[in-house]
């Protein structure tokens, strides 16, 4: 029918039914994923530079330290951790588990549900993933978010709020619920990319290797002999077996024109390149952690510590701060993780202890030294360090006002009590006792200064050794 008002477009008559391609997306429930959905899960199987990107945040998240605290404040006593795990809290039988479930999850979906499982007590007993596709929030445009609809098993199963705990990344397009965008979504289309590539060159061995091709005959050759050739030509070379097989026709039966490419035009290009890195650039992975030839071991270790510091440190804290929230706090305790503790960060400490350990000896204060050196310190810990140092000056003033002793007998006895000093430093580090404050009464002021400023970095007994050596012997 022609619509008279605009005869340019086509008016569909009124019909009792309706195409099920016509339906709008609302329309439809899902019982489990979706359209999205399953991309997602055919090119994250297919797909190995993303499966391995997905896999390499995981591991990063559920290989991260952490510790159990129970109380708040300054009373916060740890009663497990994740070197000795005994499952303190009782609902937290397989924590490496749940943490590489709920990173992955973020990581394709941008959200992530644990369902709450109780006993008839309503005493929390397990923290259980589901899949994020079968949960639906259901978010009242007056009261917020009221519960969540879960979809397993095709029947509709309500679940209260406090009964989920829920991931939402951040997205500025959604003032409450689920993300809209995820870092896997945001590589799908370079992750599209080389599953067609893999696909292309799947169906180009399976056609033995042949590229694209016409067959073309000379003259108008019946339907049933152009069916025979084409019929011949795909017996003769189709399927791997069949790659480069010989075949002799005639001339001017049968001439084939190549219209196709080949593998080599995919050697030719660095479009399979850039489409990786696309997707390590989408999953916050620096390239030279998902190809092995990208840079040298210099450049690669500063990677892998960016990696930590732009992508991981900040996605445990997200989950840290959820999982406090919702399950750990009402619960009596709190989830702290410790990226210090690995071992990228504990190489990066010990060089910081030995340039702290440098500036003290140059003379630098202990609190401007540790700025300089990018040492967070809470209130409670800088106020104490203040209070240290002010003792410790007002140490040295006393002992400025004593009176002096005569030239040589000054100096051995200044010499003796810098060798007991030694010895007793040694002794307390090699014990793996913090080094104390010691009472000198002969050593000059600043010299004595230095040597305790300069030993409140070391840890090792080589570190104490160089502190005496270079502080002595630099003394007039």
């Amino acid at each position: 029918m022609v619509d008279i008002l605009n005869p340019y477009s086509v008016v569909t008559p009124a019909a009792k039914g309706v195409r099920l391609s016509d339906l709008p997306p609302e329309a439809w429930h899902y019982l489990r994923g979706g359209p999205a959905a399953s991309s997602l899960a055919k090119l994250h199987r297919a797909v190995p530079w993303l499966f391995r990107g997905v896999d390499l945040r995981g591991d990063a998240v559920a290989d991260m330290p952490f510790v159990i605290l129970s109380g708040t404040g300054g009373s916060a006593r740890e009663v497990d951790n994740s070197r000795n795990w005994q499952n303190v809290v009782g609902f937290l039988p397989r924590p490496r588990d749940l943490f590489w479930l709920v990173e992955a999850a973020l990581v394709i979906w941008g959200y992530a549900y644990l369902e709450q499982g109780r006993n008839v007590g309503r005493r929390l007993r397990e923290l259980r993933y589901l899949l994020p596709t079968t949960v639906k929030p259901e978010i009242d445009a007056v009261q917020g978010l009221t519960g969540f609809t879960r979809v397993a098993t095709g029947k509709p199963l309500q679940l209260d709020v406090k009964d989920v705990c829920y991931f939402w990344n951040p997205d500025p397009f959604v003032e409450l619920g689920p993300p809209e965008s995820s870092p896997a979504q945001a590589a799908l289309a370079a992750a599209g990319v080389l599953y067609n590539v893999d696909e292309f060159a799947a169906a180009f061995f399976a056609r033995g290797a042949i590229k694209g091709t016409l067959l073309t005959v000379a003259g108008n050759p019946p339907d049933a002999e152009k069916q025979r050739i084409k019929s011949w030509w795909q017996r003769l070379f189709s399927g791997i077996t069949n790659a480069w097989s010989d075949a002799v026709v005639s001339a001017d039966m049968v001439t084939p024109v190549v219209v196709g490419e080949g593998l080599e035009s995919l050697e030719r290009s660095d479009l399979t390149r850039s489409r990786r890195e696309d997707i390590a650039t989408a999953l916050g992975i620096p390239h030279t952690m998902l190809f092995s030839d990208a840079a040298n071991y210099a450049t690669a270790e500063r990677d892998t510590q960016n990696f930590y510091e732009t992508t991981i440190k900040p996605e445990c804290s997200f989950i840290q701060e959820t999982l406090n929230e919702q399950v750990f706090v009402p619960q009596g305790y709190r989830l702290q993780f410790q990226p210090e503790s690995l071992p990228i960060y504990q190489e990066n400490e010990q060089e910081r202890s030995a340039s702290l350990a440098s500036l003290r000896t140059a003379g630098v204060p202990l609190l401007l030294a540790m700025d300089l050196l990018g040492y967070e310190l809470s209130d409670d810990q800088r106020a104490e360090l203040e209070r240290a140092e002010a003792e410790r000056q007002a140490r040295a003033e006393e002992m400025a006002r004593r009176p002096m002793v005569d030239g040589d007998d000054r100096e051995d006895r200044a010499a003796d009590e810098m060798r007991t000093w030694r010895r007793w430093a040694l002794r307390r580090v090699k014990q793996g006792k913090a080094l104390r404050d010691f009472d000198v009464h002969t050593v000059p002021k600043a010299l004595a200064g230095a040597v305790a400023g300069a030993l409140e970095g070391a840890t090792t007994a080589a570190e104490v050794e160089q502190v005496f050596d270079s502080v002595w012997a630099g003394y007039p």
